[in-house]
């Protein structure tokens, strides 16, 4: 019932959210201070750091129990206890070992970005925003949300995202928070592609069983992979020739382009910029596996936040439950070869070991 409310009324929700601004103004205008934004291409290891951060007493983020409404989510706090009932934390469907449950932190602050671009993600233009876009209705709506998240997360103090499509946007993030902390997560190419794969044909089998899932994926604003599937527009030429690959059914070649046009786009517009790059830290998820402790350290060392070793230990028990079975990879394509020589040099010049 909630999720039908929210497809089919949501000029009764828009409503409710004005009473619930009004309930909270005072609390809507605060300063929001150093937002952290873990961001990277789908399967990256985005949400292993966001559920590591999100083990921090000074982290408020978006968590399952805030679904459906992640825009009122001070009034629907008194009634999600009721509605997650019983409801246990259980491993997530992409196979990576991870549990999730009501607590759990996502990325559906996409629902703010998706009601406010138009779409923009699905229509033929470039999804990158660079730090001249405007859209003031968009900058109040995700304010309001931040700081109504943190109220209700017991007035936290630094605000926690998670956004694979955030990467489009980081010159525009760092416009609205100029002391953003933004992490860029970072794998192999082929390692990644070959994951990116395995998951979508995981959801395609899976909304066959569950005629909702597409719906679903659709209001959440999830398009990496399943039935919805639609690539990153970087630029015409990217796009077209990935969603040829994927036509012909050729999901391994598709994702490597789509990497490709992703990390060249970080690369350019975001590491080599002095302006923008004081602001990223690079995350590789072949050292958070195989460094766990040393990498956890620095995160928290970049993102400003105290820890100690009992928080350290909680944050690195996490990584444990990751798969962490690895297969020889060999790269042979000229896409592949490519693909490997920059994630090479992203490696040597801006991961700090």
């Amino acid at each position: 019932m909630p999720y039908l409310i929210v497809d089919k009324f949501p000029n009764l929700i828009n409503l409710v959210c004005n009473f619930e601004n009004l309930l909270l103004e005072k609390k809507l205008n605060k300063k929001i201070t150093k937002p952290i934004f873990v961001t990277g291409l789908a399967r990256s290891g985005s949400t292993i750091i966001t559920h590591i951060l999100n083990c921090h007493s000074d982290l408020g983020s978006y968590q399952y129990k805030d679904l459906p409404y992640i825009e009122i989510p001070y009034l629907w706090s008194f009634f999600n206890k009721i509605f997650y009932f019983g409801l246990k934390d259980k491993k997530r469907i992409h196979g990576d070992g991870l549990f999730i449950g009501p607590n759990s932190p996502d990325p559906f602050e996409e629902i703010i970005w998706k009601k406010n671009l138009k779409n923009n993600y699905l229509k033929p233009n470039s999804q990158f925003l660079s730090k001249k876009f405007l859209n003031k209705k968009l900058e109040k709506e995700l304010k309001e949300n931040i700081n109504k998240i943190l109220y209700v997360r017991g007035s936290k103090k630094r605000y926690l995202s998670k956004g694979n499509y955030n990467i489009t946007r980081l010159e525009y993030i760092i416009k609205l928070f100029p002391n953003a902390k933004i992490i860029i997560c970072i794998r192999s190419p082929k390692e990644q592609a070959i994951s990116l794969t395995k998951v979508h044909k995981k959801f395609l089998d899976l909304s066959k069983t569950n005629k909702y899932l597409e719906k679903q994926l659709d209001i959440l604003g999830h398009y990496e992979f399943g039935p919805n599937r639609r690539a990153v527009y970087i630029n015409e030429n990217n796009f077209k020739q990935i969603q040829r690959y994927w036509r012909k059914r050729d999901d391994i070649s598709g994702y490597l382009l789509q990497w490709s046009g992703i990390y060249k786009l970080i690369f350019k517009k975001y590491l080599l910029n002095k302006n923008i790059s004081s602001n990223i830290y690079i995350v590789d998820n072949d050292m958070l596996i195989n460094k766990p402790e040393k990498i956890i350290k620095n995160i928290l060392n970049f993102c400003e936040l105290k820890y100690d070793k009992f928080l350290v230990k909680k944050m690195y028990n996490l990584v444990k439950l990751k798969n962490k079975e690895k297969k020889r990879i060999e790269n042979k394509s000229r896409i592949e070869i490519d693909n490997i020589k920059l994630y090479k040099k992203i490696l040597t010049k801006f991961v700090k070991q």
